[in-house]
């Protein structure tokens, strides 16, 4: 246990999109254990955030363990808390959860629960690997929801998609989650899709944003968010 829990710590996380921003001519560094790229652009609409951590736990004592660390979470299935230490708690289901920090490259947030949880293994939840096998793309300002309703058949009018929704929907075609960060007036999605699709899903959202009048741009900035 301990030999791979040091492997995964040593790893560097990168982006299914790697390949294609290098020749695009985007920026890639490295920043606390993970790539992150276009360190000198400005955020404008789109980021790709796939290298950020998170989690997932499913089981019936997965709310019991979450409380009993102090840990708040949203009562009801398809939505999600932003806690102000940045961590996102998001609820799928009665007994599922993912655990994300969109703040930072490394999260000592979400990496300290992980390790509790591995080092604990309740029998009433285990662990669902998340960041390896999914993309997660930022999407903010005035034209993140009129791309995204190009693409989506989903109402994400406000009275329909508000703050702390989570959202199980199509875009362009392929299956996503839409969670609504928004706070204070400032527009913020996320949206999460299998890693097999994260190219098609890029390309789709880069138009839509274009089209709108905006454009992609650094992950970095999202942090700052």
């Amino acid at each position: 246990m301990k030999a791979s829990r040091q492997a995964r710590t040593d790893a560097v996380r990168v982006s299914p999109l790697r390949s294609m921003l290098r020749q695009a001519g985007w920026r890639i560094e490295v920043v606390d254990g993970a790539e992150v790229s276009g360190m000198d652009m400005e955020l404008e609409a789109l980021a790709d955030l796939s290298t950020c951590d998170r989690f997932g736990l499913k089981g019936r004592g997965v709310a019991a363990w979450l409380q009993a660390r102090g840990i708040e979470f949203p009562p009801q299935p398809n939505q999600l808390i932003e806690l102000d230490d940045g961590l996102v708690v998001a609820r799928y289901g009665e007994t599922e959860f993912v655990l994300a920090d969109f703040r930072r490259a490394a999260s000592p947030l979400v990496d300290g629960l992980r390790s509790a949880h591995d080092e604990q293994r309740p029998d009433t939840t285990y662990d669902v690997p998340r960041a390896h096998g999914q993309a997660a793309f930022g999407l903010c300002g005035a034209h993140a929801l009129q791309a995204l309703a190009a693409l989506c058949p989903a109402d994400l009018r406000a009275r329909s998609f508000v703050p702390g929704d989570v959202l199980q929907t199509l875009c362009g075609g392929v299956s996503v989650q839409l969670w609504n960060l928004t706070r204070d007036d400032a527009q913020r999605l996320v949206l999460l899709c299998d890693v097999s699709v994260a190219r098609h899903q890029w390309a789709a959202l880069h138009d839509a944003i274009v089209t709108a009048g905006g454009r992609a741009g650094s992950q970095a900035a999202w942090f700052a968010r």
